[in-house]
């Protein structure tokens, strides 16, 4: 790299941890984010990498991310902190390596630029990093990837997609592809090779999670498999419909699949494989899709749509063409993050749901109480001593995911009812053998809204807002 390519890129990395630093004053954390969290707590403390203690069930698809938690517990600094900033780090680590990544040096410094504005600029990104999932990891592992493949280092490329695996499942798709990329260009040794040191990478953590938890499958992935497929149009719209950069992003992102015919671009056949496949399977399988699934899909059309404008740029071959790119590189950033702050503002779900729900769970949560739930995030995390059972399934076995909520309230005689805030809810609790039996005691609402008499409940399937109920005393 010249010294002007490193120049550009530690300006891009500047704007990136900006806007990171602003997505983190302008949004929460992710509720899933919190059942990991929960895992890696309860490693800290000695119980074993479980949700609820003498209960050995895997209910995350993130073990990595969970025993790096493990290790954070340690600090004195909170997990809703501390994996936002690191998460931060991560991405800037992934723009160096996607950077190191392009294959022609003098090109690198407008690759950088766009590539860079586009990672820093498009909010969902800066959402997706600081809700505290396991995202960042696995697209910087991505990223180091796709650097490995165009160094030509295949086998420490299969490494790093085999661990990948347990940071997402969707690594599979990524091991695929290298071992693909081998037998179509006809080294057959190299993609047996890849297949083994795969295998030698996968089978041991897979023995060991066979061996404490009785599956090789996360009771998240397990719950969900007898769902009925969702709707095309509710696929695409939880894809597309929540951020208005994305369908540009993936338009224009498509187009750059024409440059992946060139033989020197390693990098974006091997990003446009992933990309296809990864949209493929979830069009295919069309489950409830969450924002942090698109942020992998998102990923690809974003290097794509950078080769595609670093190309056209080159061809244009205009000093003008150049000041307008440095130009957007700082713009777009500014304007699409300002355009966030404007509209959308600062959360309140940090001040009026979680530090109220925390400082609740700090004075009634105890290792005796017992809470049903059906969003198992926040409350098991603040309520980490407390036993949890989960009506959707994700950490308790045997129960219906979105079924079995009735029965399970009924027979699972808990202290507390921990529910969304929906019109569901309310059917729920006025069901025989049910009503009469809990009462609402408090109400965690982005709203400020405390009163408990005549709630009027939303309509919707999911809204941050939860709904307490308490036993009542015979």
């Amino acid at each position: 790299m010249t010294k002007t390519d490193k120049q550009i890129l530690w300006i891009m990395a500047t704007i990136l941890l900006a806007t990171r630093l602003l997505a983190m004053y302008l949004y929460h954390t992710f509720d899933d984010a919190f059942i990991t969290y929960r895992y890696g707590c309860n490693l800290a403390a000695g119980n074993g990498f479980i949700y609820n203690v003498g209960e050995p069930v895997l209910g995350t698809t993130a073990p990595i991310h969970g025993l790096i938690n493990a290790l954070l517990c340690a600090l004195p600094i909170p997990l809703t902190t501390s994996n936002p900033i690191i998460n931060s780090l991560l991405d800037v680590a992934t723009l160096i390596l996607i950077t190191r990544a392009w294959p022609h040096d003098r090109t690198r410094a407008t690759f950088t630029l766009i590539f860079g504005a586009l990672w820093a600029g498009i909010p969902s990104f800066g959402r997706i990093t600081v809700g505290g999932l396991e995202t960042s990891w696995f697209l910087c592992a991505l990223a180091l990837i796709l650097w490995l493949h165009t160094k030509k280092r295949p086998q420490f490329a299969i490494q790093i997609a085999a661990l990948a695996y347990f940071l997402r499942p969707e690594a599979v798709i990524l091991i695929a592809i290298l071992i693909l990329h081998q037998l179509i260009n006809r080294h057959l040794k190299t993609a047996i090779q890849l297949t083994i040191i795969a295998l030698a990478n996968l089978i041991p953590p897979l023995l060991l999670i066979r061996a404490y938890y009785g599956t090789f499958l996360s009771q998240s992935v397990i719950s969900k498999q007898n769902l009925p497929p969702f709707p095309l149009s509710d696929v695409l719209d939880r894809f597309i419909g929540a951020d208005p950069t994305i369908l540009p992003l993936i338009l224009i992102g498509t187009l750059g699949l024409l440059i992946t015919r060139h033989p020197d671009h390693k990098m974006n056949r091997l990003i446009a494989a992933w990309t296809l496949l990864y949209a493929a399977s979830y069009l295919i399988r069309r489950p409830l899709v969450w924002p942090w699934y698109g942020a992998p899909l998102y990923f690809g059309f974003a290097v794509l749509m950078a080769s595609l404008l670093t190309s056209l740029s080159t061809r244009l071959n205009q000093p003008a063409v150049g000041r307008l790119i440095r130009l957007g590189a700082i713009a777009l950033p500014i304007v699409l993050w300002g355009a966030v702050a404007y509209t959308q503002g600062r959360t309140t779900i940090r001040q009026t749901v979680y530090q109220p729900l925390q400082a609740w769970c700090d004075t009634h949560a105890t290792t005796d109480t017992t809470i049903i739930a059906d969003d198992i995030g926040a409350v098991g995390y603040y309520c980490l001593h407390s036993h949890i059972t989960d009506t959707a399934g994700l950490v308790t076995p045997g129960v219906q995911i979105y079924r079995d909520a009735a029965r399970l309230v009924r027979e699972g005689d808990a202290d507390y009812i921990f529910f969304v805030f929906k019109q569901g809810t309310q059917s729920l609790m006025n069901r025989d053998g049910i009503r009469g039996r809990y009462q609402p005691i408090k109400l965690f609402s982005h709203r400020n809204q405390t009163e408990l008499n005549n709630l009027q409940y939303p309509a919707g399937i999911w809204t941050q807002e939860y709904l307490l109920f308490e036993k009542m005393k015979e």
